[in-house]
């Protein structure tokens, strides 16, 4: 803080001759400016410029007694010593003052773009107030316990049915041994023994149906019923989840105001974050759907064996047909309805999306064209030959960086670069969004085909031929949408270099061989032009 009570780090004002005070030796700033400032930044300059933090509270300044005068005020000792200054320093003040006056002022290239590098981009997935779903996400699609219970329990059938077998195998050979002795020794006769085979037979197709029996009963008390309730409870979880994250989408909307700072990737999550946050709980949640439904076809599989079962014992050729045929068609009804179930959520969610991604491509857009004549304005004031150029920079950088007494051009280079690359967070949001809409789009094109395929297939046409018509056809969407993609970020990178990009880039090679030629050319240099 100075003696004046004002924020050290205004020092634009009293160089560019801002709304607040100043020599009005430059632009004044405007709302459209402060808009893309970074927040810290922001608030001081939306603070009223007729007021300082000593009006506003002077308990908080008490131990700083140069911080109670008013902007016109000054300690006793200073009083008058501006009228008392020697013609000879005035004159030195003047003329340093007209030296500064010839200094280009660079700080639109600090001022005008939004903050960067930002504290969580878009792209990292990382703003804690996303936290909750990414946690979500994780942990409704950790399925190792229903894996293992599902293994555990095939595993112990598998057993079982491999010890009846052996067992079965060992009491035939038994029986047939008795017998033969039997039938040998006279004791029965051929009729008596087949009257006999045939009660072992009717014994080993009870205790045949009785394990799969068994098998059904236990998957259904042992796996589908608790694993069905856990994914019922995780798809309410995620559901409610999509849900208040539409909400939020919807409230953002609707309250966006055209002068709302930009403080996306640090205050408030990304557009792009939020969108990718709900297309993973979409996923999370299909995959979801996706296990129920394999549960259930799984069920329905041993419930057919233990129907067709005592058909297949009786050779009954009839019944086993048309057994099959109801547990297929039943299959089929089953599959289409999931099919379309899917589809139909693809669809919801891709127009949330779909709507989304529009709104933030026009807003980033909307904020470049802002931006973009406001900056190329100081580049164009930059001349093509630098002998001589130099611009105005603070104090506080000439105390970090003492190279820039020897070599000011470093510090132009520097803020160009810092234009550039945070002027191009713009162009990376709108590239960032297309692609995620993209990515819908190919789901939703996928789910399509799915359905489409098996509505064919189920009214009768052959399945191979349905499956590669409609492979061809997938190829075909995805080669349209990828070309629709490429187009529309290529037009994105045109308006960059169009607008800006050319000529920052422009700017900075000429700089660049300026510092070369005067060998102020160094490593931390060539570290902000990567």
């Amino acid at each position: 803080m100075s003696s004046r009570g004002r924020p050290a780090s205004r020092w634009w004002e009293s160089q560019t001759g801002s709304e607040c005070g100043g020599s009005g030796q430059g632009m004044r700033r405007s709302k459209r400016e402060s808009k893309y400032m970074g927040l810290h930044l922001r608030e001081v300059m939306e603070q009223d410029c007729g007021t300082s933090p000593v009006a506003d509270n002077p308990a908080l300044y008490t131990n700083n007694p140069f911080l109670v005068y008013g902007p016109n005020e000054y300690p006793p000792e200073k009083v008058g010593w501006h009228e008392q200054l020697p013609a000879t320093q005035a004159g030195v003040r003047r003329a340093s003052s007209n030296r500064e006056a010839q200094k280009l002022d660079i700080s639109r290239l600090v001022t005008l773009p939004p903050p960067y590098p930002r504290h969580y981009p878009g792209v990292n997935n990382n703003h804690p107030d996303l936290g909750f779903y990414r946690t979500t996400v994780r942990s409704v699609t950790e399925l190792s316990e229903l894996r293992e219970t599902y293994q555990n329990h095939e595993m112990k059938f598998q057993k079982l049915r491999e010890d009846y077998q052996r067992r079965i195998k060992e009491e035939r050979q038994d029986f047939r041994l008795r017998v033969n002795q039997a039938i040998e020794e006279g004791t029965i006769t051929y009729a008596e023994a087949a009257e006999a085979e045939a009660g072992r037979r009717a014994k080993e197709n009870d205790r045949e149906k009785q394990l799969a029996q068994k098998e059904f009963d236990s998957y259904q008390e042992e796996v589908l019923r608790p694993m069905q309730s856990v994914l019922k409870d995780r798809i309410n979880v995620v559901s409610a989840c999509i849900n208040e994250l539409q909400e939020k989408l919807f409230d953002s909307a609707e309250n966006q105001t055209p002068n709302q700072a930009q403080e996306e990737g640090d205050e408030r999550p990304e557009l792009l974050e939020k969108l990718t946050q709900l297309k993973w709980l979409f996923e999370a949640r299909e995959q979801l759907y996706r296990e129920e439904y394999d549960l259930l076809s799984k069920c329905n599989e041993k419930f057919r064996t233990v129907v067709t079962l005592p058909y297949q014992q009786s050779k009954n050729i009839e019944k086993i047909k048309e057994t099959d045929n109801f547990f297929i068609r039943d299959a089929q009804t089953r599959q289409a309805n999931f099919a379309s179930e899917t589809l139909m959520r693809f669809e919801n969610i891709m127009t949330v999306i779909e709507s989304n991604v529009s709104r933030g491509v026009e807003t980033q857009l909307s904020a470049f064209w802002d931006i973009a004549p406001s900056i190329l304005t100081v580049l164009q004031k930059i001349p093509e030959d630098l002998r001589g150029f130099t611009v105005m920079i603070p104090q506080k950088e000439y105390d970090e960086n003492p190279s820039y007494y020897q070599n000011p051009l470093q510090y132009l280079y520097s803020l160009l670069s810092h234009a550039e690359k945070a002027t191009y967070q713009f162009i990376e949001s709108q590239t960032n969004l297309l692609c995620l809409l993209h990515e819908v789009q190919s789901g939703l094109t996928h789910s399509s085909c799915k359905s489409m395929e098996i509505q064919r297939i189920n009214s009768g046409e052959p399945a191979e031929a349905v499956k590669a018509e409609m492979q061809e056809s997938l190829s075909e969407e995805e080669r349209v949408l990828t070309a629709d993609l490429k187009d529309k970020v290529g037009m994105v990178e045109d308006q960059w270099r169009e607008a800006l990009g050319s000529q920052l880039q422009s700017v900075k090679q000429r700089v660049q061989q300026r510092l070369m030629e005067e060998g102020g050319w160094d490593e931390v240099l060539q570290m902000e032009q990567t």
